[in-house]
């Protein structure tokens, strides 16, 4: 497996607004489905003709959503899972840091797969759990998690209904080499794949504290746990 490029969180959002914006060509109207699609849109697709969907089982986050928000042109209350969109196809399928969330999570991306377009592209973003901050994630209980978001990160709300975290499942397809298998089964091109890391909590001190936790955590690991990045990004287009 090759080595990851590893990409600037500041150029994530500007990345992908550019990637989809160019799907279908530049003059024309798309359809997009937001798979999880929580509290907020970041994509700016400013001058793209485009209808968004959104869908979610977290009926209170999708309430915020639609009340504050405001920017779904169609708001779905459902588990991506089971919910049918018939003959229905979209140009873009985008879910961030949801599949590993998901109890049958390669089930779910089978799904996304047949929702698409030929031609289509599923962009996804989900934890690396080969990373020191991945394989935390994976064996600290739900609880921690809660703590962390809202005492370290600041997230006042954490944990709150219709607030993250949400347990965390990991299921094998939420991971390089279960994306690189998938794939490869089901007619996929990986048009891009990248590495990023994820904004650490406010305050320089914080930072510099957890940088250096991590560093040493994967030393101990002798390298088998990355530091250098947390999180993986995805562009994959339907090519059957």
């Amino acid at each position: 497996m090759r080595n990851l490029d590893i990409m600037d969180s500041p150029n994530k959002v500007p990345f992908l607004s550019g990637v989809v914006r160019r799907q279908g060509g530049e003059d024309a109207a798309i359809e997009i489905l937001e798979a999880g699609c929580g509290h907020r849109w970041l994509l700016r697709l400013e001058g793209k003709r485009y209808k968004l969907v959104g869908v979610d089982l977290d009926k209170d986050a999708l309430e915020s959503r639609k009340n504050v928000k405001k920017d779904l042109d169609e708001a779905i209350h459902g588990d991506l899972r089971t919910i049918d969109f018939g003959s229905r196809r979209f140009d873009v399928v985008y879910s961030a840091f949801v599949l590993e969330h998901i109890a049958g999570a390669e089930e779910v991306l089978t799904r996304m797969v047949s929702w698409l377009k030929p031609d289509g592209i599923i962009v996804i973003e989900i934890p690396d759990p080969d990373t020191v901050k991945g394989r935390v994630t994976k064996i600290t209980p739900h609880w921690f998690h809660v703590f962390y978001y809202r005492y370290i990160l600041g997230k006042k709300h954490a944990g709150q209904v219709g607030y993250g975290p949400y347990r965390t499942i990991y299921e094998p397809v939420v991971s390089r080499k279960g994306i690189a298998d998938f794939c490869s089964r089901h007619g996929l091109q990986v048009e891009h794949e990248y590495a990023f890391r994820t904004d650490g909590p406010p305050g320089k001190l914080m930072r510099v504290l957890q940088a250096t936790v991590t560093k040493v955590a994967s030393l101990l690991t002798l390298g088998t746990f990355s530091d250098k990045h947390a999180d993986l990004l995805y562009v994959l287009r339907r090519t059957a």
